[in-house]
């Protein structure tokens, strides 16, 4: 199917010069076309855990591991309780003046 996917990006900022700043934040939203399915075969993940997929996108925009997922558009400031984990992420694969596919994985 054909949709919008946004997901956000939680970045570290630990100051270690002060254990008791804000551990960090996440990004703003952003929002990529995309091509799902639900499920997917068994996928090993970045710790070399078996899981199996609870959807995976097709889009042309690489998105980091362990970025949190909806599917749809959002405006929110940081992920809704029922966003998903990117777990894996391949592709990078292209044909003639296409442009690139993704492949990522939650679970």
């Amino acid at each position: 199917m054909v949709d919008s996917v946004t997901y956000w990006v939680y970045t570290d900022a630990n100051d270690p010069n002060d254990p008791y700043a804000n551990g960090g934040s996440w990004s703003a939203p952003v929002t990529v076309s995309c091509e799902y399915e639900s499920g997917g075969k068994v996928q090993r993940g970045r710790d070399g855990e078996e899981f199996t997929p609870s959807s995976t996108y097709y889009t042309t925009v690489s998105v980091p591991l362990g970025a949190l997922v909806v599917l749809g558009k959002s405006q929110l400031g940081e992920p809704p309780s029922n966003a998903e984990e990117v777990r894996k992420v391949g592709g990078g694969t292209s044909l003639g003046f296409q442009a690139s596919e993704f492949v990522w994985w939650t679970g």
